[in-house]
């Protein structure tokens, strides 16, 4: 079903995109748009009263359909930290954190003391929402909290799935029914509205810096306009030949090297956290404690966890060998010390809720919906057929044990409603870019930054060796950031790829409930 939009003019469509000499497809909706978008007059002023004078805000307008540019419109909120040396201006340099469904105005702020001088120097720091989230025309399906949460962590049991398949067909249902504008939320839309940006900003070119999600966002954007894009970096990448499902399988398929690898470092120090000898009696300690919370949750830390939730949850903290270890020691030891007829018995009904008298803010299901948006709108390995998810979930949870049923049972994209607007972008170009990747991210493994880098024949791609965590950049590793600093500011990239030592960092404490993945 279409997605009907009200009020859209009748404009001629614009003359089919034409291939240039890099291999990449030039995008023709921005140039053609009438003066008084790309002639805006902005206003700028403080973002909120409590942010650093430096920071200035501001919206721009963008058409809601770039094919209809005198039709329906959306506001665009950007933010900047001009250059102090404006005789020394190269241009803009924007981000995009990731997600997608996250927003970016105040990027200039969190990454200004990653930039060296000589970056902030030649570049104003543009910042800005992407279209549907937060200040730029944010789009709302009205899902619940458990709406929210059972868009990628429902673990697959045949007892459930029907439940599961229904919820998913329910926020697929209301997505349509509240978001007339959902249809137009789409990362060609978004790199749209950033040439939007550097044109009314009057920047020759855009510099872009994008993590996780925002690698995308970044090689679409140099598909669509590969004669507008200056340095680019993309941080934690995707495999655009994934997108959008096998980009979240992907991840159960690149844990199991990283759980073979916490099982030897866990090993090693047994005489520390006890759980085995040998990788391969850690490996088995670990697949007790799951059973034993698969009869019955195991009480840690006030709160009863099962056996799906270990599994879910262990797939990130395996990428962070200390963690990985002190979670299962916990959880070893919180098994040992709960009475043996507890393990056995049906958990007791959590106590009723005692109210404060204060009634809690409703909840806001934007970033979420937003998120739903992107990877429902153009991914295009969705089956629709729900059948095909409880088969790839059987069959994943024994491959990948730890998620593979989860990363599988995605499923609200199967019964998505609105029409694709037009096609998913192929990227494949030679548009410079500078690719920096952590050794072990769960969240981007390794061989997605290798797909991406294959299909950007102009890039080079810099991996920080036994670094742990998502994001490589802005991270405390001196080898990503002074490539990152050194491009930005002379243009140089490595002339091969490169592999560094990355520096070795104090434990951190483990995370009782680690938040959903991000792409």
């Amino acid at each position: 079903m279409a997605v009907a939009i009200a009020g859209l003019g009748t404009a001629a469509q614009p003359s089919a995109a034409a291939e240039t000499g890099a291999g990449a497809m030039l995008d023709p909706t921005v140039a053609a748009l009438p003066a008084h978008l790309l002639e805006q007059q902005l206003t700028w002023g403080r973002c909120s009263p409590d942010d650093p004078q430096e920071l200035r805000c501001t919206t721009i307008t963008a058409p809601l359909d770039y094919r209809q540019p005198h039709g329906d419109t959306i506001t665009l909120a950007v933010s900047r930290i001009r250059t102090s040396t404006p005789d020394r201006r190269r241009g803009i340099l924007t981000f995009n954190p990731g997600g997608p469904g996250t927003d970016g105005l105040y990027q200039p702020l969190s990454m200004l003391d990653a930039l060296d001088p000589a970056v902030r120097e030649q570049y104003d720091l543009v910042g800005f929402d992407p279209r549907g989230v937060g200040g730029s025309s944010p789009v709302r399906c009205g899902m619940t909290p458990e709406d929210a949460d059972s868009l990628l962590g429902t673990p697959y049991t045949p007892e459930t799935f029907d439940a599961h398949v229904a919820r998913q067909r329910g926020i697929a249902d209301r997505c349509a029914a509240a978001e007339p504008r959902i249809a137009h939320i789409t990362t060609r839309n978004t790199a749209r509205d950033m040439d939007l940006i550097r044109t009314v900003l009057g920047a020759r070119k855009l510099s872009f810096i994008g993590a996780s999600y925002g690698t995308y966002l970044g090689a679409v954007y140099m598909q669509m306009f590969a004669a507008n894009a200056d340095r680019i970096v993309l941080d934690s990448a995707v495999d655009p030949g994934q997108v959008w499902r096998g980009v979240f399988q992907a991840q159960s398929v690149g844990t199991r090297p990283a759980y073979e690898r916490w099982t030897r470092w866990a090993a090693e120090r047994d005489a520390e956290y006890g759980l085995g000898a040998s990788p391969e009696q850690v490996d088995a300690t670990f697949w007790e404690i799951v059973a034993a919370a698969d009869r019955a949750p195991i009480e840690l830390d006030g709160r009863r966890i099962s056996g799906d939730e270990i599994r879910h949850w262990m797939r990130k903290r395996v990428f962070k060998v200390y963690t990985g270890s002190r979670y299962v020691a916990d959880l070893k030891e919180a098994l040992a010390n709960s009475p043996e007829p507890a393990r056995h018995e049906r958990p007791a009904p959590p106590a009723p809720q005692v109210s404060s008298g204060e009634e809690d803010p409703p909840y806001d299901d934007n970033s979420s919906s937003a998120l739903l948006a992107i990877l429902c709108n153009e991914g295009t390995d969705w089956p629709r057929d729900t059948t095909v998810y409880a088969r790839d979930s059987v069959r994943d949870k024994r491959l990948y044990p730890l998620s593979g049923d989860v990363t599988s049972n995605m499923l609200t994209c199967a019964a998505w409603t609105p029409q694709r607007v037009e096609p998913t972008t192929r990227v494949r170009n030679t548009v410079p870019a500078l690719i920096v990747q952590n050794e072990w991210d769960s969240q981007t493994p390794l061989h997605g930054a290798r797909g991406m880098h294959r299909v950007l024949e102009g890039s080079r791609l810099l991996v920080v060796k036994d670094n742990e965590g998502h994001g490589a950049f802005n991270a405390d590793n001196a080898c990503a950031d002074d490539a990152v600093n050194t491009y930005l500011s002379t243009g140089e990239m490595p002339q091969r790829n490169v592999t560094c030592q990355g520096a070795p960092k104090p434990p951190l404490p483990p995370v009782d409930n680690p938040e959903l993945p991000e792409v």
